[in-house]
């Protein structure tokens, strides 16, 4: 078992090893990692600090021994918790269908919710030990105020996560009095209480605007996209905002961070999601070097990676959003909906199929029948007609063994088993988080939040026409787009949750229409008895050992 204090010696080890990994120059690859953070003679030059910040952003996707071999860093909190428990992705044959559908926020040994507790601390107790030493060490004041920035930034990113988990939606806190989580700011390893939702969100908010104050001290700027910059910063703070309700603030730290990263076109959006470009905010970095082969994100839900190519997992998206979609929207055209298919064959009636056999589980063609192959088929050619995406076809044959309709073409990989990078934070979400957050300030500026909504439909349809719509008819708007755009980003629980929104699932079975089993097709809201408020329990693993936690 893991308590907190345990994870964090166990993250020391493992971020020496990774600092072994990314470090600078041959004669520190020669020297053998230390089993603690801070090495005594390395931990003295400032410059060392920037080595193991860079041994963070490995951890941020890498695969890790708790909870088993296949959790992997942010992919399974944003797969497991943001994806799988939200709306819009389905892809059942993972299982976890009471996860999904919120029957175990109570159980305090859930693995969803316990790995999330696990990883995240982990790059806590590694951010909170340079933000604790680097001033001890020699050397450059920039280098020391950049390095310094980018831990606090990484706490905070972490601890947005957290408090969304295991807190109260803002809400439900009585302005912020209710319990949220552990609010470690140091080295220090001793028995800790849980913290108010309120103390989360102003230390979150005041690791914000230290990064930033010391970003701008240093006079540097993050040259990877996988480093923590004064945008992501801006980027994180606006995040906390929109969840506490500060629309103000949401606002306006929304168009910082967006600044220097403009939208991507719709010809970028169709190419996959493998690859940085200029709108990504902040990612993970894989390569065909350093990936996690068979536990990869793009191994297990790429559209042409090994696991999704020999139809074991589909992923799909929820036909009720995809239909909803105008077939000239380039975010519509990345997935194998009823109307894109009928381009490829007018005949193709994905509910008369579901009612003959020739869909079966999972939405699966049913290579068994005529009609069956005719649909595989007519998929296989669609997914090779939308332009910008990788052949859909690997070495396992000519298209994949079992192609479903509503399969998903937004994530693809570059190489096997499954080489993609991940993208985290990008301006798409900062325009709709600025235009929402503009609908639900004191005074609302409409006319602002109708340009941004269509700043970011347009250059994805160019049929969208500028919205007229205000007060919750806009903001509903927003919201649906939010939901198109940021589509398997890892948002859609996390923006249920705080909206008070249902979760609200159909099946392909009994004739409802959707793309999702019968045990995931359930309609369940935050604040429904037996559902703890959508709130996770804290960790076994924690209360068992911090005498402080109950």
């Amino acid at each position: 078992m893991y308590t907190m204090k345990r994870w964090m010696k166990y993250a020391a080890a493992l971020a020496a090893g990774a600092l072994a990994m990314t470090a600078c120059s041959d004669d520190y690859l020669e020297t053998e990692p230390s089993n603690t953070v801070l090495d005594e003679t390395l931990s003295n030059d400032v410059e060392y600090y920037g080595t193991y910040i860079n041994g963070i952003n490995l951890l941020m996707m890498y695969q890790q021994g708790a909870y088993g071999q296949g959790y992997c860093g942010m992919i399974d909190v944003l797969v497991d918790i943001g994806n799988t428990c939200g709306n819009d992705w389905s892809n059942e044959a993972m299982g976890g269908f009471n996860s999904a559908n919120m029957k175990l926020t109570t159980d305090n040994n859930a693995a969803y919710a316990g790995y999330a507790w696990w990883f995240l601390y982990q790059i806590i107790g590694q951010a909170n030990r340079i933000i604790s030493h680097i001033d001890e060490a020699a050397g450059s004041d920039e280098s020391r105020a950049f390095y310094k920035a980018q831990a606090l930034t990484y706490r905070a990113y972490c601890y947005q996560y957290l408090v969304q988990i295991f807190g109260n939606r803002w809400s439900d806190s009585n302005n912020g009095a209710t319990n949220a989580v552990v609010l470690r700011v140091n080295d220090s390893r001793e028995d800790l209480g849980l913290s108010t939702l309120a103390d989360c969100y102003a230390r979150i908010y005041q690791d914000c605007d230290d990064a930033i104050a010391l970003f701008g001290q240093s006079g540097r700027s993050a040259t990877n996209f996988f480093d923590p910059s004064i945008n992501l910063a801006y980027g994180v703070k606006a995040r906390a905002a929109l969840c506490r309700e500060d629309w103000t603030t949401a606002a306006e730290c929304a168009e910082k961070a967006r600044a220097g990263h403009p939208l991507m076109s719709a010809r970028e959006f169709q190419s996959g999601f493998h690859t940085a470009n200029d709108e990504w905010i902040f990612g993970a970095y894989a390569g065909s070097e350093m990936n996690m082969w068979y536990y990869s994100f793009g191994c297990y839900y790429a559209y042409n990676g090994y696991y999704s190519a020999t139809g074991v997992y589909n992923t799909l998206g929820s036909r009720q959003l995809v239909d909803a979609l105008n077939d000239t929207d380039a975010r519509k055209q990345l997935f194998a909906s009823e109307s894109m298919l009928q381009k490829i064959d007018p005949s193709i009636d994905v509910d008369a199929l579901l009612e003959s056999g020739d869909i079966m589980n999972y939405c699966w063609a049913n290579v068994q029948t005529q009609e069956g192959v005719a649909l595989a088929h007519a998929i296989h050619d669609y997914m090779d007609s939308v332009p910008g995406v990788l052949a859909a076809s690997n070495l396992t044959g000519a298209y994949p063994a079992r192609p479903a309709v509503y399969s998903q073409l937004k994530f693809g990989c570059t190489e096997l088993p499954g080489v993609s990078q991940m993208v985290l934070m990008r301006s798409a979400e900062m325009y709709l988080t600025q235009a929402e957050a503009l609908c639900k300030k004191p005074n609302p500026d409409y006319a602002a939040a109708q340009q941004l909504l269509y700043d970011v439909n347009s250059r994805m349809d160019p049929s969208y026409t500028k919205s007229t719509k205000t007060g919750q008819e806009l903001i509903d708007e927003i919201l649906f787009y939010r939901r198109a755009e940021l589509w398997g980003e890892g948002f859609d629980w996390f923006d249920l949750k705080r909206t008070g929104a249902s979760i609200s699932r159909k099946s392909y079975r009994l004739g409802q229409g959707g793309v999702f089993g019968i045990n995931f097709a359930v309609t369940v809201g935050p604040n429904d008895p037996g559902t703890n408020d959508w709130k996770w329990t804290i960790p076994l693993d924690e209360t068992q050992y911090n005498s402080e936690v109950e």
